[in-house]
């Protein structure tokens, strides 16, 4: 009986499945860079703008969180939330 159901098993894992069917490729015209000149000194300087926004808001968002966890103190901050 064992000896059966082995080999019943053993045929249903040497199956092979049916073969999937591939997606169909689509081909896109696309234009990934401009023809017109390009200004390095606005490019650079558009990063660096950007660059000294993003440090303003995580030096701004370090003091907001420094000051929330002050505020809880250090039993609230070890404490589980209630749930």
């Amino acid at each position: 009986m064992i000896a059966g159901a082995a080999v019943v098993g053993a045929s249903l894992i040497a199956v092979h499945p049916g073969t999937a069917t591939m997606p169909e490729v689509q081909h896109r015209a696309v234009q990934l860079t401009t023809t017109e000149e390009l200004d390095w000194s606005t490019v650079i300087g558009d990063s660096e703008t950007n660059l000294q926004d993003l440090e303003t808001g995580a030096a701004t968002a370090n003091t907001e969180l420094s000051s929330a966890l002050t505020t809880l103190g250090p039993s609230s901050a070890a404490s589980p939330a209630p749930g």
